[in-house]
């Protein structure tokens, strides 16, 4: 028979072991620092499962290239800044890194001089201490795929600077403003953006693609500010002030079958007159066309006249010569 004392013992040991195994235990409890699970087991292995729970995060953490830190399944991990009103950044660098299915709150992504690196099924939630905040960035980058992303903050930014090959798709911003600057070969894809000022604005772009995205509830869809015509096609505009709008400076775009609903001015073409008529690819076309040509028959025009006014100067010699 087992006597009390002999169960007693066991029960000990067995809570030693337990608050040995505190860290990966207490996982689940919302108790586990993630930067002290990241570093002792950054290296063991080129992909890093992470135990299902809540992980708090009060310092920025940089993750190792060639590396991929992904949940169990998706949105089962969750990384909380502890700190609500510091910056706290997750900062990816170098090439090959993967972050899959792991929900972010508070917690700032930045992606700095990197390649190869994608960002998918992953949640990323901001409290509104960051208004008009960046709760997200990408430079000096090439080769970024975000896939299948929530952004959730209000009146915030996220960045894209100086990249080659962005692809940012299936993903939700609410509440973001997607700003991008000096980068080529963008495409954003069957995303839905809604409550912001500016949903998408590209400024000195190249090879643009906004495909097949939804834009609601806020002041302006898509903003051009670039000479190289975007191709913005098969988008959808909802209550809004303005769906797209061109700057000067460019001077064609490619718009096709975008649709339109609740939408005060569906296409504002800055420093241009004129009502160019439903935003399709035809109709912008015909109306740059329109202007060049209106351009054109104005200086025949007055060549025309100076032509005339020169014939009538030379005709009284001419008159006079005759006379003798």
């Amino acid at each position: 028979m087992i006597s009390r004392f002999s169960v007693c013992v066991f029960l000990m040991f067995v809570g030693i072991a337990t608050l040995g195994f505190s860290g990966n235990a207490n996982a689940a409890d919302g108790e586990m620092d993630f930067e002290d699970y990241y570093q002792a087991n950054a290296g063991n292995s080129s992909e890093m499962t992470i135990p299902d729970g809540s992980y708090e995060l009060d310092n920025s953490l940089a993750l190792d290239p060639e590396l991929t830190i992904k949940g169990r399944a998706a949105m089962s991990v969750q990384i909380t800044n502890v700190k609500m009103y510091n910056y706290v950044f997750l900062k990816i660098g170098g090439k090959n890194v993967t972050v899959d299915g792991i929900t972010f709150n508070n917690v700032i992504l930045k992606i700095n001089n990197a390649d190869g690196i994608t960002i998918k099924d992953c949640d990323f939630r901001f409290s509104t201490d960051f208004i008009n905040e960046c709760i997200g960035s990408i430079a000096g980058s090439e080769n970024v795929r975000y896939v299948n992303c929530t952004f959730q903050a209000v009146k915030s930014d996220f960045f894209i600077s100086d990249c080659e090959r962005i692809l940012l798709s299936d993903t939700e911003l609410d509440g973001v403003n997607c700003f991008t600057y000096r980068s080529s070969d963008v495409e954003i894809s069957k995303c839905a953006f809604r409550n912001s000022k500016i949903n998408i604005l590209v400024e000195d772009g190249k090879d643009f693609q906004i495909i097949d995205n939804a834009f609601s509830d806020s002041e302006t869809g898509i903003s051009i500010d670039s000479t190289d015509p975007p191709l913005i096609s098969n988008n959808r505009f909802s209550n809004m002030s303005i769906g797209i709008s061109l700057y000067q400076k460019l001077t064609n775009a490619y718009l096709d079958d975008n649709s339109f609903e609740n939408v005060d001015d569906e296409l504002s073409l800055s420093y241009v007159t004129g009502d160019v008529g439903p935003v399709t690819g035809e109709k912008i076309l015909k109306a740059n066309f329109f202007y060049v040509l209106m351009f054109t028959v104005l200086v025949m025009i007055i060549a025309f006249v100076y032509a005339k006014i020169r014939l009538n100067k030379a005709r009284p010699g001419q008159a006079k010569k005759g006379g003798e």
